[in-house]
């Protein structure tokens, strides 16, 4: 049997953990299903996602609401969850899935803002080194 996040956990874990967080549950959700191919094009999609909302962060203007970036990432997620995943009742039915701790996605949180504040970071300083973007 596989261990699969439910479509909620998937969502709220993106909405909260933002964008490492959404491109991690939608890997290892269709990696559980056997979608490789939707694996590795969240993946891929993801990760340019993220580094275009690092790179234009500078210049988006401070009344945007921050929870903008939160939905960003977390509208697919909940979209292709709906889709694609299982909600907790098929979950608790299925011969094949068993349901992934609430307490890893919690985790999975904390550690999603950690690596996102470092990779932000090394972004800035690298886009700075070469003249991309001024911070001041």
């Amino acid at each position: 049997m596989k261990k699969i996040y439910t479509a909620k956990q998937m969502m709220w874990g993106s909405f909260l953990g933002g964008p490492v967080a959404a491109i991690y549950f939608l890997t290892t959700g269709f990696d559980a299903i056997g979608r490789r191919d939707f694996a590795k094009r969240s993946l891929l999609i993801g990760i340019a996602a993220m580094f275009a909302l690092i790179f234009l962060s500078p210049y988006i203007p401070d009344s945007v609401p921050s929870a903008t970036f939160s939905i960003l990432f977390a509208a697919p997620v909940a979209v292709l969850s709906k889709d694609y995943f299982l909600t907790k009742m098929q979950i608790e039915k299925s011969t094949e899935f068993y349901l992934q701790s609430t307490w890893k996605v919690f985790g999975i949180i904390i550690l999603s803002v950690f690596l996102y504040v470092i990779i932000s970071i090394v972004c800035f300083y690298f886009f700075e080194s070469i003249g991309l973007i001024n911070i001041e």
